[in-house]
Formats: C-alpha cells, sequence, structure tokens
C-alpha cells in the first residue's frame, strides 16, 4: 500500500511539474504576443522626429517592430514571398525590411539667356530663353518660349544612411525590459523630406 501511495505522489508531482511549464510556456507566450503587439502599435503610429543641421540635411528618428518570424509572414506574407523570391533569401536570414517614402521638393533660382533657335519651316527666327540649375544633388534644364516653360531634363539624387540601434528604455527605471530598438536615417539631399519609414526586424522563430 506504501508503495502504491509513494507511486501516486510521484505522478501527482510529475503532473505538477509539467502543468507548472505548459502554464509557464503559455505565460511566455503570451507576454511576447503583447511585446509584438506594442512594436506593432508603436511601428504603426509612424512617430518619426525630423531634424535638419545648418546645411539642410535631414536626420530622422524612428521606432523599429521586433516581431518573430512566424507573425511577420502571417500579417505580410506577401511581401515576405516577394522579397524572398527577389533575393534569393530564406525568410530566417532576413534582419530587417525597411520601407521609406521620401518627398523631394524646393526653390531653385535658375539663370536665363536668350537663344535664338531658326526653324526650317519658318523664315522667322525664334527666340527662346535657356534656364539651367545644378549642385551636387539636384539639376534642371529648361527653356520658355512666349508663354510657356519647358522642362528639357531634370535629375535628383540622394544618398541614404541608414542605423538601426538600441534606444533608450520609457521609462529609464524599468531596466528589466529590453531597450527598444530605433532607426537613423540620414538624408544628405537638403531639397529631401522623409514622408513615412517602417522597418521591422524579424527574430527568425
Amino acid at each position: 500500500m506504501k508503495n502504491y501511495a509513494f507511486l501516486l505522489y510521484v505522478l501527482f508531482v510529475i503532473a505538477c511539474l509539467m502543468l507548472g511549464d505548459y502554464y509557464s510556456r503559455q505565460r511566455d507566450k503570451i507576454a511576447a504576443l503583447e511585446a509584438e503587439r506594442e512594436n506593432l502599435v508603436l511601428a504603426h503610429n509612424n512617430q518619426l522626429r525630423r531634424v535638419r543641421n545648418a546645411q539642410g540635411q535631414q536626420r530622422t528618428v524612428a521606432p523599429v517592430a521586433q516581431l518573430s518570424a512566424a507573425t511577420l509572414r502571417e500579417l505580410n506574407a506577401a511581401h515576405i514571398a516577394a522579397l524572398e523570391r527577389a533575393f534569393d533569401i530564406k525568410l530566417k536570414r532576413i534582419q530587417a525590411v525597411m520601407r521609406l517614402s521620401v518627398t523631394t521638393s524646393g526653390k531653385a533660382g535658375m539663370p536665363a539667356r536668350d537663344t535664338l533657335v531658326m526653324s526650317p519651316r519658318d523664315s522667322l527666327p525664334q527666340h527662346f530663353k535657356k534656364y539651367s540649375y545644378s549642385d551636387n544633388y539636384f539639376t534642371m534644364s529648361a527653356i520658355a518660349d512666349a508663354d510657356s516653360l519647358h522642362v528639357t531634363h531634370y535629375s535628383v539624387r540622394n544618398d541614404i544612411t541608414a542605423i538601426a540601434h538600441k534606444g533608450r528604455r520609457s521609462p529609464r527605471w524599468k531596466f528589466w525590459k529590453p531597450r527598444p530598438i530605433q532607426c537613423q536615417v540620414f538624408l544628405f539631399n537638403p531639397h529631401t523630406g522623409l514622408d513615412t519609414l517602417n522597418v521591422t526586424i524579424a527574430n527568425g522563430k
């Protein structure tokens, strides 16, 4: 009888340990899903911080969503599949996905000079004004006749540098929480501004 009672006790202890491990795993899973949800909300809000220096070049800081590969596949399966086809990289090897939208605008003063054009179909010469502007990132040429301006060439170039790093905790005293990942994007074209930026990191699990 004692052996039977001892066996029941051992089975009871094993069952309790298995239940404890199961609920612990469920708790960790729920915590991970909650963290992913917070990351998604943070990235969805797209809280960009923009700063321009004296040269007009822009530095933008944005939060980064950290998701599991499985969640990322469920949320954006078509986009990930396109990445795998385009770059021949499996999902577990993808470290981050970045999407950005930039807008180029600004004012440029262009000097004009008179240009004389002889048309074979017209015996009278035609007078045009020719405009041109060029710097390290923006080039445009145009001609103007009596009532119209015609752009003959337009070119915009931009140098973009993106750096992902661990940011500060908020609030700082919650030292046990992982540091959030932030992405800084540097736009060197002074005519360009960053509209949106979404970066997602897949941990491969």
